[in-house]
């Protein structure tokens, strides 16, 4: 689940904004201050990491938000680099089932906390296409609760950007030329009371000459490496040798022939090699012979010889190299499993959504638990998901109910009607009736209230969302009574306490005042249940300030434009109505 949000330089938001988010996060303000455009940020980082592209740029269009191009997108000022950041953490008990298996895999059962910041500049355009962005550095760092850490930095050099891949079939100039990376990974582990202290990085970094980053959007998922094949060969087999009381001639034989005898040769040369080995071997019985008798008390100075050796073969200049895909370390790769699947997992409702009608549409977005910006599939996915069981809070606890009928407990509760029930109809759509005591009978949305139509989607899509994904709501309050918005409150409340992250625009008193009610009642624990924050604009630049709901009916730091409009306007009525 994301924890925290950063952004700097993109759209009306200039100076750098850090967002802590607490499982429901409310933004408010005045239009135009710049709420949509902290949502925008996390759709847009998620939209470039959906699986549907695998590039080092963000896409500013697509089906979760259309942005333009880069120079719509960077704030106007002097410094063209847009700045954006996560935080996140990924609990064991609530992973999805990969990351359970990539945690047991690893031994890591300790919660995963991680963080990626991002900083992109504008990308050359080519002929005909539009400027977009693409990423100049990227750093990404996880951590356990048992002060496990691992960082890696990737930077941008001479103006070329990381791209995705290494392809292996590129000799040693080509990946020079084309790819020219700067890339850190650095794995430390800190104890109590002690400095921090480098752990040894797992072999598959080590050995290792990285060149490269392979990015699913902008998530790190494999590191593209070089190394010495000649060295490699050569530590493999004698490392084994070394190993072994007794040696295979069959291994030896396979540096027979190959350059990787004569570097065995070189390395058995070396003084100290020849006084435990002795003599340099004639053939590969030899060698086997020689290795046999070593004594074992000899064979790890041995070993460490090797490790040395073969380090300075790594690093002769024009030795030949190979180029292959390597993991991540372990917590990263964890910390990367997690994060690109919070990213691609995103759901986004917008305010504008459709307006009643007797047939919905067939759904053609690839993802079966979302119900459309517009709400437009909502009636397909209570259609085909009516039976799921989905997760909510209720009186302290959490309750499990199939999708339908956690519906229509909802409805009964905001007092909108009583049930919904939805079918399908083949190619011309999905059916969507509703009832309460009052109705002979189910009507199609269009023979009830317009509030009906817009609180359905929103009611959908955060209930048949899975646990630890995030949903993104604009003005889920519109088109609602004032009282249905009131209780709509408890509803956002209990959908996030189930394991998921709401992240609300509203402009919706009546949302915010319950709120402030549960937090007074103790039903409500601010900064552990929720969290608030006000934007305003001056002189096109936005500000994000957090609004801190207090434990009583106050609110300590209230700003100005604050939903402090009705008290105005009740001063404003008192004023006339006494100078009359």
């Amino acid at each position: 689940m994301f924890t925290g949000l950063r952004l700097a330089n993109f759209k009306s938001l200039g100076e750098p904004a850090a967002l802590a988010l607490g499982p429901l996060t409310l933004l408010c303000g005045p239009n135009s201050s710049g709420k949509s455009s902290v949502l925008q940020a996390l759709l847009l980082l998620g939209q470039s990491t959906s699986g549907r592209y695998s590039s080092d740029q963000l896409q500013l269009n697509g089906v979760l938000v259309e942005l333009g191009t880069f120079d719509e997108v960077v704030y106007r000022g002097e410094k063209r680099r847009i700045g954006l950041g996560l935080d996140f953490v990924s609990d064991p008990r609530t992973s999805a089932p990969a990351t359970q298996r990539s945690l047991a895999m690893h031994s890591v059962k300790a919660t995963v906390e991680g963080s990626i910041d991002l900083e992109f500049s504008q990308a050359p355009s080519t002929s005909g296409t539009a400027s977009t962005a693409r990423l100049e550095r990227l750093r990404f760092t996880a951590r356990t609760e048992r002060d496990d850490q691992a960082e890696l930095v990737v930077t941008r050099r001479r103006g070329r950007p990381p791209v995705r891949h290494l392809p292996p079939a590129v000799g040693p100039a080509g990946v020079v030329s084309n790819h020219d990376y700067v890339i850190q990974v650095s794995t430390t582990v800190v104890r109590s009371g002690e400095e921090p202290a480098p752990a040894t990085l797992p072999p598959e970094v080590v050995a290792y000459s990285v060149l490269g980053v392979e990015l699913q959007g902008v998530v790190p998922q494999f590191l593209w490496a070089s190394y010495n094949p000649v060295a490699r060969h050569l530590d493999r087999v004698l490392r084994e040798a070394l190993r072994l009381p007794s040696i295979s001639t069959r291994l030896l034989e396979q540096l027979r022939g190959s350059d990787s005898w004569g570097a065995l040769i070189e390395f058995w040369s070396d003084a100290q090699v020849r006084e435990i080995l002795g003599p340099p071997p004639s053939s590969a019985d030899d060698a086997a012979e020689k290795l046999r008798a070593t004594r074992p008390s000899a064979r790890p100075l041995a070993r460490s010889l090797l490790t040395s050796f073969v380090s300075r073969v790594e690093r002769r200049e024009g030795g030949q190299r190979a180029y292959e895909r390597r993991p991540l370390p372990s917590l990263l790769e964890i910390a990367s499993e997690a994060l690109t699947r919070e990213l691609s997992g995103i759901r986004h409702l917008g305010p504008l959504r459709q307006p009643p009608r007797a047939f919905h549409s067939l759904p053609t977005s690839g993802d079966p638990l979302s119900v459309g910006g517009a709400g437009e599939y909502t009636a397909a996915v209570l259609s085909r998901r009516g039976s799921e069981p989905v997760r909510f809070e209720e009186e302290g606890q959490i309750v499990e109910a199939p999708l339908a009928s956690a519906v229509n407990h909802w409805l009964g509760f905001l007092r909108v009607h009583s049930e919904v029930q939805a079918s399908e109809f083949g190619k011309i759509g999905h059916f969507v009736g509703v009832t309460d005591e009052s109705l002979p009978r189910y009507l199609d949305l269009t023979q009830v209230g317009v509030g009906m139509s817009q609180i359905l989607p929103v009611l959908v899509q955060c209930l048949i969302a899975p646990t630890g994904s995030s949903v993104v709501l604009e003005q889920p309050e519109l088109h609602l009574h004032p009282a249905v918005q009131s209780r709509l409150a408890h509803f956002l409340l209990s959908v996030s306490r189930a394991g998921r992250l709401i992240l609300c625009e509203t402009h919706s008193e009546y949302l915010v005042n319950r709120l402030r009610i549960l937090i007074a009642q103790d039903k409500a624990l601010y900064g552990h249940d929720l969290r608030v924050y006000f934007t305003e604009r001056f002189q096109g630049l936005t500000s994000v300030q957090e609004v801190v709901l207090g434990p009583g009916t106050s609110i300590p730091n209230w700003p100005s434009g604050f939903f402090d409009q009705s008290v105005e306007d009740a001063s404003e009525l008192l004023a006339a109505q006494l100078g009359r």
